[in-house]
C-alpha cells in the first residue's frame, strides 16, 4: 500500500515525464493525491522462467478530484515474464 501528498501545498501532481497534470497554484486545496494498494503474485514455472501478475487500484484524494481534468479513481493490471540464464 502506498499514500502520496504533494510535497507543499503549492505544488502540482506530476505524469512520468515531469509535466505537470494538476496543480491549485493558490494552496487552498488539500494536498492529499491519494492512497494506492497493489496485489502481486509470482510463479516460478522452471527454474530460469518465472511469471508475474498484478493488479493496483489508486484511490484518488481531495487534490486529484479538485485540480485535475482526468482525476478519480483508476484500475490497471499487468502480465510479466521473466528468463534468466
Amino acid at each position: 500500500a502506498h499514500y502520496f501528498r504533494l510535497a507543499d501545498d503549492r505544488d502540482a501532481w506530476y505524469w512520468a515525464s515531469g509535466r505537470p497534470m494538476g496543480r491549485d497554484s493558490s494552496g487552498s486545496t488539500d494536498s492529499e493525491l491519494g492512497q494506492e494498494v497493489d496485489l502481486l503474485v509470482w510463479y516460478a514455472f522452471r527454474p530460469r522462467i518465472k511469471f508475474m501478475a498484478g493488479y493496483g487500484h489508486f484511490f484518488s484524494g481531495p487534490f486529484v478530484d479538485a485540480a485535475s481534468h482526468d482525476g478519480g479513481d483508476t484500475d490497471w493490471g499487468f502480465f510479466q515474464t521473466t528468463f534468466s540464464w
